[in-house]
């Protein structure tokens, strides 16, 4: 199984490394913003992005 998300640090209150490794019990998962991605939303890459996941 694969997904992708963004992610709002605001919103889920941890920093991305501690997200990541919650989730690293289940799925393999990497960043995957570009930057485009930061130009366009203004923002820097400790407070949103892409990530993908692939269910291991």
């Amino acid at each position: 199984m694969r997904c992708a998300f963004e992610f709002h640090i605001d919103a889920v209150k941890m920093p991305i490394n501690i997200l990541l490794k919650n989730l690293s019990k289940d799925y393999k998962c990497e960043v995957v913003s570009d930057e485009e991605f930061y130009k366009r939303h203004g923002y820097s890459k400790k407070l949103l992005g892409l990530v993908k996941c692939v269910r291991v």
